[in-house]
């Protein structure tokens, strides 16, 4: 584990829990949210906290968020949709750097609606048919439960294996970010009154979960291509065995123990590494945004003190 004061510590998971339970909200309130929406809600979220905070033990942390854009593929696959760059420092001076790549897929309510492709091209989606609206504003319940999908993800499709290629090619680790509701089972009566607010505990959230062992564990116990909310929350053992990490890893768990704390993550031997470069170069990089976190640690800190 790196040597985080305890200020530090507390402050990071604060602000990356505060990106979990803001994109839990948007789920939870919008059942039917495109993805990309909700990688924008975690992003713009962590925006907010994008300028450098010094603390009384004289370190500094600076978060940093940048949209790379689609059309980021390696070959034909996206591999990830967030990237994530730790980079420790002492006095400025770049000493160490961990990243981990994110490919988030979103929790699909039980209920689903067919969509007329006509009816969801360009903006003309915003100027509705009369019987297309009615629809749409018609009484409805959408409920998630341990039944619902993550329909996106589809066992030995074709990304599947782009990243179970791409894993082994560069031996940069994947993971799987899933986006739930704030709790399961849970339910939204649509229309919703005006004054709905979403007051809860977050207890489902943004879950973390190495795509390697979503592969070797939950994948073969499968009884369809596309797994259930269940499903993944069935994988426990180690890390996830505790009742809070079902599903994965909180996401400011796995930020600010797995990664800063050098559990995970793929390690950066120097600025000029090949895999670095590649991933944070250019726009041809396979991820859609890319968070910066920066740990600079005052003068006379050891550097045995920081991770590996």
């Amino acid at each position: 584990m790196i040597a985080l004061p305890p200020e530090i510590r507390e402050w990071l998971l604060n602000v990356f829990s505060t990106a979990n339970s803001t994109t839990s909200v948007h789920l939870t309130r919008v059942p039917n949210v495109q993805e990309p929406h909700l990688d924008t809600t975690l992003i713009s979220t962590l925006g907010r906290f994008s300028i450098p905070f010094v603390f009384p033990s004289d370190w500094i942390v600076r978060i940093d968020t940048h949209f790379l854009g689609s059309s980021n593929y390696w070959g034909r696959w996206e591999i990830a949709d967030i990237g994530i760059l730790v980079s420790f420092r002492r006095t400025g001076e770049l000493l160490r750097t961990k990243i981990a790549l994110l490919q988030s897929k979103r929790l699909y309510p039980n209920e689903r609606i067919e969509k007329n492709p006509e009816e969801w091209r360009g903006f003309g989606k915003l100027l509705e048919q009369d019987d297309v609206y009615a629809r749409a504003v018609a009484p409805r319940i959408f409920g998630f439960s341990d039944k619902s999908r993550y329909r996106a993800l589809q066992v030995d499709d074709g990304q599947y294996n782009a990243i179970a290629s791409y894993e082994d090619l560069s031996q940069i680790p994947v993971y799987y970010l899933f986006y739930n509701p704030f709790r399961i089972p849970s339910e939204i009566r649509l229309p919703a009154p005006s004054g709905l607010e979403i007051e809860d505990v977050c207890e489902a959230g943004c879950r973390v979960l190495p795509a390697y062992d979503f592969r070797e564990t939950v994948a073969p116990s499968l009884e369809g291509l596309t797994p259930s909310y269940g499903d993944v929350c069935g994988f426990n053992f180690g890390a996830f065995a505790e009742k809070a990490n079902l599903g994965g890893w909180r996401f400011e768990t796995f930020v600010v123990d797995e990664l800063l704390g050098c559990r995970r993550g793929y390690k950066a031997d120097h600025r000029g590494d090949k895999t670095l470069g590649n991933l944070f170069g250019g726009r041809s990089a396979p991820i859609y945004a890319a968070v910066s976190v920066n740990i600079d640690a005052p003068a006379g800190t050891p550097a045995a003190s920081l991770p590996e």
